[in-house]
């Protein structure tokens, strides 16, 4: 069956908050990598490390290390009173704490979005959003009239809609939305930001040309579905989420082989003095080779005669 205009607009919607997800999701995963080091870097100072996981028990009876992990997180947090609703205890500090880099991100960001314990931890535009809201590292939470805009593109025309259609002047009001929020000066400039607005633009233009073939798909699905919404909007939330790069064993193989390849890193300098040394014994074999037959050479030829040339380029013959 033919897609109305209104239903074609709707696919052009998912396309651009899909395309919008990926790019959030990958300038957040530079960002918390860079919010992680710099804690990391702090906590680290302080000694010893603890392996109690003090977040447990009663706040006074915390060990400085655990009370340092605390404030430094803290320290990135912009409003006060959310530092109030915090519920340490659900923090798992066995992850944030861990070898596991990915894990650790992952802990870190659900304390800035306030999420529910025993909840899986999704990088939604909400939560990403949230994030910007709640994190002072990022400067586009400041910008609050922003952020709301674009979650009510999410909300409105996506998240709480029951016609899964849209007018075309409300797919440019939401795409241009989409787009300021790359254009923030604080990510305009990271990454594929740039490209990403290109994109965003010849969608707003409804070119059908970017969206994907599993859009279509899941959008046909869904239009056969207006009559059971919360199926509907299941597949929709879980099709626009970010593809995840690493499932828990690959970043488990991925730590194990970084931390396989830090512990061996002090045989380079031994490897490289080896060969340092194989290839100048074996040049000064060479030369010793060389000056030996250079020697036996002049032994044997001693005692032959010799021609000898002359100044007018005759040679003339010894006497024996």
């Amino acid at each position: 069956m033919q897609a109305s205009t209104g239903e074609e607009n709707f696919i052009v919607l998912i396309q651009a908050l899909r395309l919008t997800n990926r790019g959030l999701k990958d300038y957040v995963d530079f960002c918390l990598e860079d919010i992680y080091s710099s804690i990391i870097r702090n906590v680290s100072k302080v000694v010893p490390a603890c392996n109690t996981y003090c977040n447990n028990l009663h706040e006074n009876q915390w060990c400085a290390h655990c009370k340092k992990w605390r404030t430094e997180i803290e320290s990135y947090i912009r409003l006060s009173p959310f530092k109030k609703k915090i519920k340490w205890q659900d923090i798992d500090f066995r992850k944030l704490t861990g070898p596991d880099g990915g894990l650790a991100k992952t802990e870190l960001f659900s304390i800035y979005i306030r999420r529910h314990p025993n909840t899986p931890v999704e990088f939604d535009i909400q939560a990403i959003l949230s994030l910007f809201q709640n994190c002072v590292y990022f400067d586009i939470g400041k910008n609050k009239s922003l952020l709301d805009s674009v979650r009510n593109v999410r909300n409105k025309h996506f998240a709480h809609t029951a016609n899964f259609d849209i007018t075309n002047k409300s797919l440019r009001d939401s795409v241009d939305k989409l787009i300021l929020l790359f254009q923030h000066p604080s990510m305009l400039n990271y990454g594929n930001s740039k490209c990403i607005i290109t994109k965003l633009r010849k969608l707003r233009k409804r070119n059908m040309e970017l969206v994907e073939t599993s859009t279509h798909e899941l959008c046909r699905e869904i239009i056969e579905l207006r009559y059971d919404s919360s199926t509907a909007q299941r597949k929709l939330d879980t099709y626009i989420l970010p593809p995840s790069t690493e499932t828990g064993l690959v970043r488990r193989m991925r730590a194990a082989v970084i931390r396989s390849i830090r512990g061996q890193c002090h045989y380079v300098p031994v490897f490289l003095t080896l060969l340092i040394s194989l290839i100048t014994a074996y040049w000064l074999k060479y030369e010793k080779d060389t000056n030996m037959k250079g020697y036996l050479y002049s032994i044997m030829t001693r005692n032959y005669p010799q021609e000898l040339q002359s100044p007018e380029g005759k040679f003339k013959v010894s006497n024996l």
